[in-house]
């Protein structure tokens, strides 16, 4: 038995519904008059245009050979973001989340 190479019967589902949407389309923006033959064809050679494609599904049909590894590039060292303890300082605590900073008190002028 043959291999499948596609999705025929998903494809003719598709089809047959881009088909529809197209002929209501087609209808709705005037191009074709309501007697038009093209309404009720147009689904079915879609839906017979979709399942021959994916009967021929070229996607993926060929076998392609595994490319040869590459060699990882080391990534470039990350200088750190924090500079260490001064030692002997106090610890400095952080502000809670949400409230600003205090500010430290003005000595270079009068008391507003």
């Amino acid at each position: 038995m043959k291999k499948q190479r596609g999705r025929p019967i998903m494809a003719a589902i598709f089809g047959f519904v881009a088909g529809l949407f197209g002929s209501i389309s087609l209808l709705a923006f005037g191009i074709i008059p309501v007697e038009s033959p093209v309404v009720t064809v147009l689904p079915f050679v879609m839906m017979i245009a979709a399942f021959a494609l994916a009967m021929w599904a070229p996607i993926g049909a060929k076998q392609e050979a595994p490319a040869a590894p590459v060699a990882a590039v080391p990534s470039p060292a990350v200088p750190p973001t924090l500079e260490p303890p001064v030692p002997g300082a106090p610890p400095v605590a952080e502000p809670p989340f949400g409230e600003p900073p205090a500010e430290p008190p003005r000595t270079d002028g009068p008391a507003a």
